[in-house]
């Protein structure tokens, strides 16, 4: 039974992080989309912040001391990560 819950929660877990990172539909590979899905679900269950609000702070040592911008505050990591896919998928496009 334990394990039919974990499912259910998995699914539900997919479906919200799809909702919050549309993108992550996009991947036509499988395989990848499933991985980038886990790496999130493991990110998400080891937060104390749900996946849309987790605060974009700097990981340890990153950025350097005295390259920290305060702005970064401002803007989650689901921000951080979405604005990343699309200036790479534009940046894609612009060199085909």
């Amino acid at each position: 039974m334990a394990t039919n819950r974990a499912k259910e929660d998995w699914a539900l877990q997919a479906k919200r992080l799809r909702q919050v990172i549309p993108e992550i539909g996009d991947i036509g590979d499988e395989s990848l989309r499933t991985k980038v899905e886990q790496v999130w679900h493991m990110a998400w269950e080891g937060s104390d912040f749900d996946v849309d609000e987790a605060p974009n702070f700097p990981s340890r040592g990153y950025p350097a001391p005295g390259h920290s911008h305060p702005e970064m505050i401002r803007y989650t990591l689901v921000d951080h990560t979405r604005l990343v896919v699309l200036l790479a998928r534009d940046i894609a496009q612009r060199l085909e």
